[in-house]
């Protein structure tokens, strides 16, 4: 099996979990002066998602929790 970044694996979880089709594609996006990451997937029907996810910890209870895998704090 491939070995895919934390990011894009939440991705391929967060839209199988969404009921959309498969990732097709994901492409990072970068140079824009995000403070984040950003993905833009195109799915096998050709639609295209963003994820954008958090470079520091959030405390508001999310899933995604932090970049190094721990979970965020209040």
């Amino acid at each position: 099996m491939l070995q895919m970044p934390s990011t894009e694996l939440l991705l391929h979880e967060l839209v199988a979990e969404a009921g959309l089709p498969p990732v097709a594609d994901a492409v990072p996006i970068t140079g824009h002066g995000f403070d984040h990451q950003v993905v833009r997937a195109t799915l096998v029907d050709s639609q295209q998602v963003v994820l954008r996810r958090f470079a520091a910890c959030t405390p508001y209870g999310s899933r995604v929790g932090c970049p190094d895998g721990s979970a965020p704090t209040a």
